[in-house]
C-alpha cells in the first residue's frame, strides 16, 4: 500500500489539476453546504438578489470554475402547502431548477430512500410530505432530441431494418391498388423511356 501511494504521489505531480487536494476538497465540501436555483427559473420568479459576503468559486463538471455573488436570502419552498426558508444562490443548472444542500435536508428532517425512490420530509404538526420518483423510459426521440444529441458529439446509427420472415404480398390483397393490377407489371421492362421535359 505504501509502495502504492508512494508511485500515486509521484505520478500527481505531473497532473495536479486532476488531483483532489484538502483545499479543494473543502471547497467541495462548503459548496454542498449551499442551495442553488437555476437563474433562468429565479429569473421568472422576480427574486431579490443581494450581493453574497465573499464571492464563491464554484467547480462544475468540466473542472471550469465559475465565480457566483449573487444570493436570494430566505426564500418560500412550498411544499405540498408547508413553506420552508431557504438561501438560494443564482446559477447555471441545466435541467434542474434547484438543488437544495444537505444541511438544509438534514435540519428540516428529510429522509432520502434511494432504492424505492422517495423522498420524505417530517413536518412540525407531525405530518409527513412525500414524493415519489418516476423512472422515465424513452422509446423513441424526437428529431429535436436526436438533433441536439448529435450537436453534443453523441454517436449515431442509421439502421433500415426489415422483417424477412413477412411475405411480400401479392397485389391481389393490397386495397384500391389491385383495382388496377394491369398498371403495376409483375416484370418490370426496363427503365422508362427517355423523354424531354
Amino acid at each position: 500500500m505504501a509502495e502504492y501511494e508512494a508511485k500515486f504521489t509521484e505520478l500527481s505531480g505531473f497532473v495536479p489539476e486532476f488531483v483532489n487536494t484538502e483545499e479543494k476538497k473543502a471547497r467541495r465540501f462548503q459548496l454542498a453546504t449551499k442551495s442553488f436555483i437555476s437563474r433562468n427559473f429565479s429569473n421568472k420568479l422576480n427574486l431579490n438578489v443581494v450581493p453574497l459576503r465573499e464571492v464563491l468559486q464554484v467547480e462544475i463538471a468540466n473542472r471550469e470554475i465559475i465565480p457566483v455573488n449573487q444570493v436570494h436570502h430566505r426564500c418560500k419552498l412550498k411544499l405540498e402547502g408547508k413553506a420552508f426558508e431557504v438561501d438560494l444562490i443564482p446559477f447555471v443548472l441545466g435541467k434542474f431548477n434547484m438543488v437544495i444542500e444537505m444541511d438544509w435536508l438534514s435540519s428540516n428532517g428529510v429522509q432520502i430512500d434511494c432504492k424505492k425512490k422517495k423522498v420524505r420530509i417530517r413536518v412540525q404538526d407531525g405530518k409527513e410530505i412525500m414524493f415519489k420518483g418516476q423512472r422515465k423510459t424513452h422509446k423513441f426521440l424526437t428529431m429535436f432530441q436526436t438533433k441536439n444529441l448529435l450537436k453534443k458529439g453523441n454517436e449515431s446509427y442509421l439502421a433500415y431494418v426489415m422483417d424477412t420472415k413477412k411475405e411480400i404480398p401479392d397485389i391481389q390483397d393490397i386495397p384500391v391498388v389491385n383495382e388496377f393490377e394491369d398498371v403495376f407489371p409483375k416484370d418490370l421492362p426496363g427503365f422508362p423511356p427517355d423523354r424531354e421535359i
